[in-house]
């Protein structure tokens, strides 16, 4: 395998086997809950550095919920 496949991105198709999907519940916070109301509205490119964060920290616990 080349260096350079190693760091490719995967396509979201290859972590089907982690997952069946279904119901998922999650806790946000103030912060969380506007950030996910604001991409919904300007999509992710629109976010500042600190709602990134505050983004990384929504995707976390969703994750947790789907595969802890």
């Amino acid at each position: 395998m080349k260096i350079e496949n190693f760091f490719k991105t995967k396509p979201a198709s290859s972590y089907t086997f982690l997952t069946s999907g279904g119901t998922y519940n999650i806790k946000l916070n103030k912060e969380e809950a506007c950030v996910a109301l604001k991409i919904h509205d300007y999509g992710v490119d629109a976010i500042t550095d600190k709602e990134r964060i505050i983004l990384h920290s929504l995707i976390g616990k969703l994750k947790e919920k789907i595969w802890p």
